[in-house]
């Protein structure tokens, strides 16, 4: 992607985005964030993939609160952990 020399070149009605900073996502910024992030995605992914194999619905597999654990850390991001399940 490449960026505006100018930022008033942004025709998006959205704000321009900020490069080289962390404020596009709430993700991790240190190597223990980065550490606790991939031990949610894991274990969401092999939970998800066990109730799959059980042969359960997205619905069922959603209504499971499989990201419950971590929602407290991680259920702030712009994307709702209902949606990040089904996206699993």
């Amino acid at each position: 992607t490449t960026r505006p020399e100018n930022p008033s070149q942004h025709s998006s009605p959205w704000p321009p985005p900020r490069y080289g900073c962390h404020t596009l996502s709430t993700g991790p910024s240190t190597l223990d964030d980065l550490k606790h992030y991939h031990e949610m995605l894991a274990t969401i992914r092999d939970n998800v993939a066990r109730l799959k194999s059980a042969g359960r619905s997205v619905e069922e597999t959603v209504a499971a609160n499989l990201r419950e654990a971590f929602d407290d850390q991680w259920a702030k991001a712009i994307i709702s952990p209902a949606f990040f399940t089904r996206f699993v």
